[in-house]
């Protein structure tokens, strides 16, 4: 069953269905590079190499944090109150699947084939 969570902009849908999938070439295919470049609105002043530190969204993230900004501020308490238990528990399962973990009852990460699920609450 779809939550809050599984909605996305038409934008965000259409970035998706354009981008190529990704493979280990990927990362010398020069026009896979242009597509993900083509996402992101911003000056071409100078290359940031700050990564991790300061990074631009890209224009459909920007559009999906703009839709939860005002979903927020519109639907305020209401929204946690129906919601909120749901969008953490799916928020930590999403989470935990893209670390290679699993979550069980006891709210505890589980090792699945990876050293840094061991002991970790998500």
């Amino acid at each position: 069953m779809p939550t809050p969570l599984d909605h996305r902009t038409p934008d965000f849908e259409a970035a998706l269905a354009a981008l190529p999938p990704s493979s280990a070439s990927s990362a010398h295919d020069e026009t896979y590079w242009e597509k993900v470049r083509g996402l992101y609105r911003q000056s071409d002043a100078l290359i940031n190499l700050e990564n991790g530190f300061w990074g631009a969204m890209s224009e459909p993230v920007k559009a999906m944090f703009a839709h939860w900004i005002e979903r927020v501020n519109f639907e305020t308490t209401l929204l946690i109150r129906s919601h909120g238990q749901t969008l953490h528990a799916d928020l930590r399962e999403r989470v935990a699947q893209a670390m290679g973990c699993s979550v069980d009852d006891r709210n505890d990460a589980q090792r699945d084939g990876s050293a840094a699920c061991a002991h970790q609450r998500l």
